[in-house]
């Protein structure tokens, strides 16, 4: 889930989108045989169709199964509680037809990544889509469902290389669903390991908020602090029990990070509770964590995350990176 691929310059592409917005004005989408672009090996980008875009959407997955009470809320935007239907008949609503002119625009970003995953192997699925959303869906963020990467209108006018950026960070997450093996072996890169999903304490359940690239809770990191190792997991809640309407704002203005302390109990890991409450150790303040995760990327609130910025790191050859040996290593796993 990503909003931009340079956070600190979000108002100057927020007024590029709106100059370009008047070069290019929506025309009707462009005929199928025109929609398909090569990608990595025999993996092919193709710009979906609104359906297409709809059946992704609403298909039962880990993200859709993974929503809670908040998530609801605040995607629709109201105090009340929301069910699961009424968010899919929003998002629907929300998919909309590729251009001529924006199919034009996204071409040469597509393009210059094909042109660089030439020099590493990729477990990708045969398609990767590529979803028109209004952006009202996610905060104006692009995501991934599925094979699908959904991109919001506001993102179709960034310049080619911040478009490739993007398309790159989110083609990691893909890459990351479709192949099990893959993932784990990256993951092991910056301390963490894969498991089964661990459930929720009953005071944080309802306030979960889900990241659509990494939607269940299902993997740890082992931590050292004050001389004793500890096991936690990345968890993303809201600051709120409830969505206030009044108020506004997208879930990034609830999002809070913390790492989830957690144990194996009969065999399976729970939280560890402190006096009936989870213990939540506050991310950049836990050196072990920091250590582990390197400093190539401050978007740290989940494995596939870091990795997703690293990717681009790796794929764009940058060799000015601070902590270089997570990018080596990423290359290992990664090559031909």
């Amino acid at each position: 889930m990503r909003a931009s691929p340079l956070p600190g310059c979000r108002f100057l592409l927020a007024l590029c989108a709106t100059a370009l917005a008047l070069v290019f004005p929506a025309t009707p989408a462009v005929a199928d045989d025109a929609l398909e672009l090569p990608l990595a090996g025999e993996s092919k980008i193709v710009f979906a169709g609104v359906e297409e875009g709809k059946t992704v959407l609403t298909a039962k997955d880990a993200f859709t199964q993974s929503l809670s009470r908040f998530d609801l809320q605040v995607r629709l935007k109201r105090t009340e509680n929301a069910t699961l239907e009424e968010w899919k008949k929003f998002v629907v609503a929300e998919v909309l037809p590729w251009s001529d002119e924006e199919i034009a625009h996204v071409k040469p970003a597509v393009t210059m990544l094909a042109e660089k995953l030439k020099k590493l192997k990729l477990p990708l699925p045969e398609k990767v889509l590529l979803v028109h959303m209004s952006g009202k869906d996610e905060a104006d963020a692009a995501y991934t469902r599925a094979n699908a990467i959904m991109l919001p209108t506001k993102v179709l006018h960034y310049a080619p290389d911040d478009l490739e950026g993007l398309l790159c960070h989110e083609l990691f997450h893909v890459l990351s669903r479709h192949d099990a093996l893959t993932r784990q072996q990256l993951y092991g890169i910056i301390g963490f390991r894969a498991c089964e999903e661990i459930p929720l304490p009953a005071v944080l359940k309802d306030r979960k908020l889900t990241n659509p690239d990494a939607p269940q809770i299902n993997c740890t990191i082992d931590l050292k602090i004050e001389g004793r190792v500890v096991t936690a997991t990345p968890l993303l809640y809201a600051s709120a029990e409830n969505y206030d309407a009044e108020k506004g704002g997208s879930l990034f203005r609830y999002l809070t990070f913390r790492l989830m302390v957690v144990e194996k109990k009969d065999g399976k890991w729970q939280p560890t509770e402190s006096g009936g409450n989870p213990i939540l150790l506050e991310p950049q303040q836990t050196a072990s964590f920091m250590e582990q995760i390197g400093k190539n990327t401050g978007y740290i609130i989940h494995p596939d995350e870091i990795l997703a910025d690293n990717f681009i790191q790796l794929v764009k050859e940058n060799k000015k990176v601070a902590t270089p040996k997570i990018i080596e290593q990423m290359q290992s796993v990664l090559k031909p």
